[in-house]
């Protein structure tokens, strides 16, 4: 009996106690680098990793397919596929699109995360330039209309950002893709528990359709 009401108690306490993570990571051009903290249980267990992730500014052609067309007129007129950071475009695009698709796909889970964590800091500054004017115009468009959909998102939920600061730096002076990220954030971990059931229910939902 005594056993068994000490495994609910500690259950319980772990239920809701909150994870706390903190994301830094900075890219600029070629360099990647990354850092994630979390810690949990009260601050008892703590977990560091650092990392180098692979960027966007692969050289490649795999995503040259579904430009847009005034794009596709424009890089029959003068080689634009060859101007330098074409490839950057194309894969920007293709990560904002690809991002939008699984926001969609999961937007009930999205929504009872936002509503959910909390928020302490989110600093997010993007600057992005290239040699055609046209082309850093776009992207620097496409950026800023994704991070402000993502700031009345968070500023709509539950539980407002504490801190939150997100900016787009176009630079028309030079071919240039930086980015700084700061994010904390503290979630408990029975919420995620529950988030880990749906993300598990609507696969298995979309596996067999």
């Amino acid at each position: 009996m005594l056993v068994g009401i000490i495994i609910i108690i500690l259950m319980t306490l772990i239920l809701i106690s909150s994870v706390k993570v903190n994301i830094i990571a900075l890219k600029e051009n070629d360099d990647n680098k990354a850092v994630i903290k979390i810690s949990f249980l009260y601050g008892l267990i703590r977990f560091k990793k650092e990392l180098d992730f692979m960027g966007i500014t692969k050289k490649n052609k795999e995503y040259d397919e579904g430009v847009d067309t005034d794009l596709e007129l424009k890089m029959k007129n003068d080689s634009w596929t060859e101007h330098k950071g074409y490839t950057d475009y194309v894969n920007i695009r293709k990560m904002i699109e690809k991002t939008i698709e699984i926001l969609k796909t999961y937007k009930n889970i999205i929504r009872y995360l936002i509503d959910r964590i909390n928020f302490r800091t989110l600093l997010w500054k993007t600057e992005v330039g290239f040699e055609d004017a046209a082309l850093t115009g776009i992207t620097s468009g496409i950026i800023n209309i994704f991070k402000s959909n993502l700031f009345t998102m968070l500023n709509s939920s539950k539980k407002k950002p504490e801190k939150i600061h997100l900016k787009i730096l176009p630079n028309f002076n030079k071919h240039v893709l930086k980015t700084d990220l700061n994010c904390i954030f503290t979630m408990r971990i029975g919420y995620i528990i529950i988030v880990g059931l749906k993300y598990l229910w609507i696969k298995g939902n979309n596996k067999y359709r």
